[in-house]
């Protein structure tokens, strides 16, 4: 579309500007995708996913919004749907509205026992609202799942994709 007067000459050379810079700079900024393929994901999230900086591929247990945000590592349940009988995961807590917590993300390494009902926590790590690691714990014993709570969101997902 030709500009038609000098203000818009000056806009229109402004934005493609930006359009070239931004194309310039896109190839460096896209992160390679560390998960299965995203139809994949995309079939197995009934409550989306999410794909952070670094490219992971998280699919969300429970619907997003609430104080605090579960997802399982994309990669961890495809492993589970291929034989993987004793489901270990990696779950990554996104506590932005929890104003009771100083930590921002929590990543933990659980291990799920689908016949019993258990979880146990082998690892967590908190993260600052800047990413750095600010505290770890663990290992614990395995806990029984609670009804209506976010373990029994994990279970489900965990449990449901079994071959």
């Amino acid at each position: 579309m030709a500009p038609t007067s000098i203000a818009t000459t000056t806009e229109w050379a402004a934005n493609e500007l930006l359009a070239v810079l931004m194309l310039r700079a896109a190839p460096d900024t896209i992160p390679l995708l560390d998960g299965p393929p995203l139809d994949w994901a995309a079939a197995h999230a009934p409550y989306d996913m999410d794909i952070t900086f670094d490219g992971k591929v998280w699919i969300n247990t429970s619907k997003v919004g609430a104080r605090d945000d579960y997802a399982i590592f994309a990669n961890d349940l495809k492993a589970i749907t291929e034989g993987n009988s004793y489901p270990r995961l990696w779950v990554r807590g996104y506590h932005l509205r929890n104003k009771g917590v100083s930590y921002r993300e929590t990543k933990q390494l659980i291990w799920v026992d689908c016949r019993v009902d258990t979880i146990t926590v082998e690892r967590r790590l908190f993260y600052s609202p800047a990413g750095d690691v600010i505290g770890s714990e663990g290992p614990f014993a395995a806990e029984p799942v609670v009804l209506g709570s976010a373990g029994e969101s994990l279970r489900k997902a965990a449990c449901q994709v079994r071959p």
